[in-house]
């Protein structure tokens, strides 16, 4: 254990800037290591120009890959993939050139990632896993329905895995009636006939087809088996460890990108809008199942997909908790551990991290995932004032005005003591203006972030615009990766309820999606909500799972998760409680602590209500908070602050990501130099006070920082 947690701090080390303080001239012209980083996957290898054109758009350096030859697509398999190239990492001379391009940038100053994928989603290596294992595709579970005395047919390519008949009631289904019928099932087709209605669940495994609906169309990795990933991997980063040798500790970490089940539909225009239900599969989820829980897998399949009564919540609870950690521990987990062997570091995102549905649909828990990453990442595609992908689900489906994946990996990272947050910024951004993102950049920083990526603008911008956005990205950069959050509020993110709420949707498409979750989509609404509304009060906060939860330390009136501690916890629109979670809560609440319910919280309420420092609230506007960090702000809710402590040194990054200027006043607790940086002009101006007045114009940012006296001159 010693020598794993020296090596994590070595990572972490690397990632983090410097321990000098922000100069002027460092804020002037920020150094490469805090500049944005550019992902070209194989372009810059094929360029002699590389390096010129990196330099003249003052980019941080490269996210790349080997690429393969430049064969069409499609010719390789005839199974209806086209997006594979089966020649991927198989040509020397494309190492060759990586090399010599890596060996560049670290002499420029320059960081040089690994992209470990032939586009996204990341797992099948172009191809090549499925190619020589098949086996290795995503699997699920489809459950069918059928009525008594229908005819009950196999898909074709599936095999039975479980069937089970159940007898309908007035209300419901008599779950404690159900009959196991699996060795009743023929595959030419039969029927069941008994007295009295009954309903017949057909439980089918087969390989996931539903990468033929997703924008990169091939098969997709079972990202949820161990065999799968360590095959993925073993094609992907050995390769690169075999042909970069010692250079591969030069590499600052490997980017892995939207990792995702086979169990659902496609999100786009393209997934079937009517589909069975089904959940993603591995053999290991059976023996994990039963060592967690005591009981068989296969005896609750239908509570999975349908209401089968009171205990329908615990069931889902108990199959999700065990999924979650799969996928945290055999696909992140095992990256990870390979990159801290190799000494370097993982990274990447998931898909479609703005909602809590979204994760149990896609890539289990995102808050177990980042957990298992050095850098945790995000991505926010467009560049509209706090938001990403709004286009996509407003305004019929998810109501919220601002996205809070930045603020749910910030707060992971700043609970675990990780170096950072990363995000992949500006794809489908083709229209943006500079303006536009450079308050969408403000927004993302004031929220927790520290490391940018683009994707497609710097194919947009000329070089003198995103030279522009790449200094105000460092000049905020230099800031955000100094010191450590202030907050004392957590808010639970109520994972448990929506798994327990949660049931596989029929179809594709996001309006498919929340219309078969209605109970999940309102706990996500209600946790979105809570979030908005201490953003838009620039009241410091972090998201805290309920695993950290769990393992909290309660002392002298505080709740300390990892390396911060709490005074006031925050439960949003609370429908279940995982194990442990009411006793932690109770603990807190007889040592002094606050905690503060909101929304449906009727499990809870009757066994709490009688805690002195425990309310239930109906809405988040009833809530009466001070602020909870030494910093506040007077003016414009359209502000977001983020409050840190560098030593003696407290830092206050500003962002103003509206259409509109505004102005208001930050009042500090004592009085000190305060400095005022502009990340657009690289000035800054000095005053002396416990206040400061702040004019900004429409989408930008400002850093203030105050020194106490004592340590001015």
């Amino acid at each position: 254990m010693l020598g794993r947690s020296i090596a994590l701090f070595l990572l972490g080390a690397a990632l983090c800037c410097s321990a000098d303080s922000v100069t002027e001239a460092r804020f002037e012209n920020p150094p490469p290591e805090f500049r944005p980083l550019i992902i070209q996957h194989s372009g810059p290898i094929r360029k002699a120009n590389a390096m010129p054109w990196l330099r003249a758009r003052r980019g941080g350096g490269y996210v790349l890959d080997a690429g393969g030859n430049k064969t069409p697509t499609g010719k390789d398999v005839a199974n209806g993939e086209t997006f594979i190239n089966l020649t991927y990492l198989q040509v020397p001379e494309n190492f060759q050139k990586m090399e010599k391009l890596i060996r560049q940038l670290k002499a420029d100053g320059r960081q040089a990632w690994i992209y470990d994928e032939y586009a996204y989603p990341s797992g099948s290596a172009g191809g090549l896993v499925m190619e020589a294992h098949p086996e290795h595709a995503a699997r699920v579970i489809s459950c069918r329905r059928f009525k008594e005395d229908e005819e009950i047919t196999l898909k074709e390519g599936a095999s039975v895995f479980s069937c089970v008949a159940l007898p309908e009631k007035s209300k419901g289904l008599d779950f404690a009636a159900a009959k196991d019928i699996t060795d009743e099932v023929r595959p030419g087709g039969f029927t069941f006939s008994e007295p009295g209605k009954w309903t017949v669940c057909l439980f089918e495994i087969s390989f996931s087809d539903t990468w033929k609906g997703h924008n990169m169309s091939r098969r997709l990795l079972n990202v949820l088996d161990r065999n799968a990933v360590d095959c993925f991997i073993r094609t992907t980063h050995e390769k690169y460890a075999q042909e970069l040798g010692p250079l591969l500790g030069e590499v600052d970490a490997f980017f892995t990108d939207e990792p995702q089940f086979g169990s659902a539909e496609a999100w786009g225009r393209t997934g079937r809008k009517e589909a069975d239900q089904m959940i993603q599969w591995t053999d290991e989820l059976i023996p994990a199942f039963e060592k967690k829980n005591g009981y068989p897998l296969v005896s609750i399949l239908p509570a999975l997909f349908m209401d089968i009564g009171e205990d329908t919540a615990k069931y889902r609870y108990d199959f999700y908790e065990v999924q979650t950690d799969l996928m945290a521990e055999n696909y992140f987990g095992q990256i990870q551990d390979w990159c801290h062997a190799h000494g370097t570091r993982s990274s990447g995102h998931m898909l479609l991290e703005e909602s809590l549905l979204f994760h149990v649909m896609f890539s289990g828990s995102a808050f177990k995932n980042w957990e298992r990453q050095d850098l945790p990442g995000i991505d926010l595609l467009g560049a509209m004032p706090y938001r990403s992908m709004a286009f996509h689900w407003e305004p019929t489906e998810m109501h919220f005005k601002e996205d809070i994946s930045c603020k749910m990996v910030s707060s992971v990272a700043h609970l675990m003591g990780k170096p950072g947050v990363f995000c992949e910024s500006f794809a489908t951004a083709e229209k943006a203006t500079l303006r536009d993102v450079l308050g969408s950049t403000a927004w993302q920083f004031s929220e927790g972030v520290t490391h940018h990526f683009t994707y497609t603008i710097q194919n947009h911008f000329s070089p003198e615009e995103y030279a522009a956005y790449s200094d105000f990205a460092g000049r905020l950069a230099l800031f955000a990766r100094r010191g450590k959050s202030v907050s004392k509020i957590a808010v639970l993110a109520p994972e448990s309820s929506v798994w327990a709420a949660y049931a596989p949707p029929g179809g594709g498409g996001f309006a498919r999606y929340f219309k078969d979750n209605p109970e999940a989509a309102k706990i996500d609404d209600g946790f979105r909500r809570v979030c908005q509304e201490l953003l838009a009060s620039q009241q410091q906060f972090e998201c805290i799972s309920e695993s950290l939860l769990r393992t909290a330390d309660v002392r002298d009136g505080g709740l300390a998760v990892e390396s911060m501690e709490f005074s006031t916890l925050i439960v949003p629109e609370m429908h279940f409680a995982a194990p442990g979670i009411l006793e932690k809560i109770d603990e807190f609440a007889d040592a002094g602590g606050r905690i503060i319910f909101v929304g449906t919280a009727s499990e809870v309420e009757a066994r709490m209500k009688k805690q002195k420092n425990i309310s239930f609230e109906s809405s988040f506007s009833s809530v009466s908070l001070t602020p909870d960090s030494a910093v506040s702000w007077n003016g414009s809710d359209a502000v977001r602050m983020q409050v840190k402590q560098d030593g003696k040194e407290t830092i206050v990054i500003l962002a103003n990501p509206s259409r509109d200027a505004v102005s208001g006043s930050l009042k500090f607790p004592m009085s000190g130099k305060l400095r005022e940086w502009n990340p657009e002009s690289g000035a800054f101006t000095d005053t002396a006070g416990d206040s400061l007045g702040i004019n900004m114009d429409a989408m930008t940012a400002r850093i203030i920082t105050l020194s106490p006296k004592q340590d001015t001159l």
